[in-house]
């Protein structure tokens, strides 16, 4: 019960009621905004999970700018340029047509995420 109220008092009240279960990102650390932030989210609007629950149950969360591999695909100007260094998973090594699939995919997966459900979103 302790541990609960400590964890509470460490992210503001607008991060809590805006994303009920408050989730630290695996990689930064830093409390993840919403569901229009979350590597999982987004993973499940492309198709790639089901559900939300089983899905919190076996993944580490993250902020999506920490998952360069899925960042980098996301081309809009209101989500920062990210660039995967790792050689294996760095998108300028695909062939073009690859690469925009990607591109269109996670940025319409991204947008509709915000759309949804991000508070500050204005179209």
């Amino acid at each position: 019960m302790m541990e609960k109220e400590i964890s509470r008092k460490k992210y503001p009240a607008q991060t809590r009621l805006q994303y009920p279960v408050v989730t630290s990102c695996y990689s930064c650390d830093k409390p993840i905004e919403g569901k229009w932030d979350s590597t999982i989210q987004l993973a499940i609007e492309m198709g790639e999970l089901e559900g939300e629950a089983k899905s919190r149950f076996f993944f580490h969360d993250k902020c999506i700018k920490c998952s360069p591999s899925r960042a980098q695909h996301i081309v809009h100007s209101r989500f920062p340029t990210v660039k995967d260094d790792r050689e294996q998973y760095n998108k300028m090594f695909w062939d073009k047509y690859e690469r925009s699939k990607y591109e269109k995919l996670y940025t319409n997966a991204w947008v509709s995420l915000q759309e949804k459900y991000n508070p500050k979103w204005v179209k």
